[in-house]
């Protein structure tokens, strides 16, 4: 257990996928994992690229990130304009097992 904070098997998970990229690609795994959390959290949530610099510690430029999981289908753009926001895509066969894995642990 951490000291100091709160122990949550989800951060041992995202600590460990984390672990298995280079460190230039964690920001793509650390942004996608912040999905995933608050999806579990409260499925209608979406995000905006300012939020998730706000709240994805080590990320500083969200929106390539974003637009990029967005192109490859993990994220869905929910309202685009002069502020896009985004939401995690549960159509996505991978994105629905990793969903499992985190409800699980």
């Amino acid at each position: 257990m951490r000291a100091g904070g709160s122990y949550s098997a989800s951060d041992d998970i995202e600590e460990e996928f984390a672990s298995l990229v280079p460190r230039r690609s964690q920001g793509y795994l650390r942004v996608f994992v912040f999905f995933v959390k608050k999806y579990l959290e409260d499925p209608s949530q979406a995000f905006s690229a300012y939020a998730v610099e706000k709240e994805v510690a080590s990320v500083s430029r969200a929106r390539p990130i974003l637009d990029w999981l967005a192109r490859k289908g993990y994220l869905k753009v929910v309202e685009a304009g002069p502020v896009t926001y985004y939401r995690l895509n549960t159509e996505k066969r991978i994105v629905r097992l990793i969903l499992d894995l985190f409800k699980q642990s």
